[in-house]
């Protein structure tokens, strides 16, 4: 039997796995966990075979995790979990034995348990190499800006596809963002500059290191004190500063003279 550990800090994406892989009748779910602290007290004491994890996660990144397993006498083969493709050079360079994007598909999942299979001879002895050229895994494919997957975020046990045009503006609060759209608001774990990245080609400008704003939704610009701006955005109560760094880049994305 295989014995797999599945760590994800989203119940719903966790949820989903755990139903495939109890699926698969020679996969024994060793135990679940939500978040890298809780996964490293587990793996020690449940000494599974092979782990399921994803690649965000608050406190502690699925990537920090392996490389704090990287030197354990029985690591634990590692299997990459996560709704983003621009993580897979990043997972292989940790050792990684195999890359999964969300939302599953039943067929790659098998493909990934069949790659363990493989290589399971030489389990707790040495990390298989792995080497890709990029794109090789997972080709890119290129999306014109109106066509692009949605950016699902968790409200509860439910996963929200949400547009980009449909988002306002993403904002640093503490260890969570916040996402505000034309009609709603939701938080997440991932940073603001994880967002930025996703964003980089759908209007969105990085004003200020605690927002992300898309410009298609500002109502107002105000002047501010040292020739700054305060912006008003749309379904958004607080004023958004624009630091004196950004200010520059804003004016001439404004074409303010």
């Amino acid at each position: 039997m295989i014995r797999v550990l599945v760590i994800d800090d989203e119940k719903p994406s966790r949820d989903e796995l755990l139903f495939l892989l109890s699926e698969v009748e020679d996969v024994e779910i060793a135990g679940e966990a939500e978040d890298g602290i809780e996964a490293l007290a587990l793996i020690t004491r449940l000494n599974p075979d092979l782990l399921f994890l994803d690649v965000q996660m608050p406190e502690m990144s699925g990537v920090e995790l392996a490389e704090r397993i990287g030197n354990l006498r029985h690591r634990p083969y590692i299997i990459f979990t996560t709704a983003y493709e621009s993580f897979a050079i990043k997972a292989f360079e940790v050792g990684a034995l195999d890359y999964l994007l969300k939302p599953y598909e039943r067929e790659r999942l098998l493909r990934s348990i069949e790659r363990y299979r493989e290589n399971r001879g030489s389990l707790h002895d040495t990390v298989p190499e792995v080497v890709l050229a990029p794109g090789k895994l997972f080709p890119r494919k290129e999306f014109p800006p109106s066509e692009r997957l949605r950016i699902a975020v968790v409200a509860g046990d439910t996963y929200h596809p949400l547009k980009p045009e449909d988002i306002v503006a993403v904002i640093a609060s503490g260890k969570k963002t916040r996402i505000v759209t034309g009609s709603a608001e939701y938080e997440d774990h991932r940073t603001i500059s994880s967002f930025e990245e996703l964003l980089r080609e759908n209007f969105f400008f990085r004003c200020h290191r605690s927002y992300l704003i898309n410009v298609n939704h500002i109502q107002k610009i105000g002047l501010w004190f040292n020739n700054t701006y305060q912006l008003t955005m749309e379904n958004l109560t607080e004023r958004v500063p624009v630091s004196r760094s950004r200010v520059q880049d804003f004016r001439k994305l404004m074409a303010i003279e």
